[in-house]
């Protein structure tokens, strides 16, 4: 039997950074580093959150960052 696999908790631009580290951009696999109690910015590769974002994730209330552990 396999165990229950939780996703990761995903973050929108503006949110506060929790954990120091390297994050995931999930719409185009970017990884950028973030300080933890600074706020997640748009993707500085495919611009998420933004309207020259992917077309699935150009709204700004998207949750696109996910911390690499």
């Amino acid at each position: 039997m396999m165990k229950d696999q939780t996703p990761s908790k995903r973050y929108k631009i503006g949110d506060l950074v929790p954990t120091s580290g390297a994050y995931l951009c999930v719409p185009c696999g970017y990884v950028q580093e973030f300080e933890e109690g600074t706020r997640f910015i748009t993707c500085e590769a495919c611009f998420a959150g933004t309207p020259d974002g992917p077309e699935e994730s150009q709204d700004p209330n998207d949750e696109f960052w996910e911390f690499l552990p």
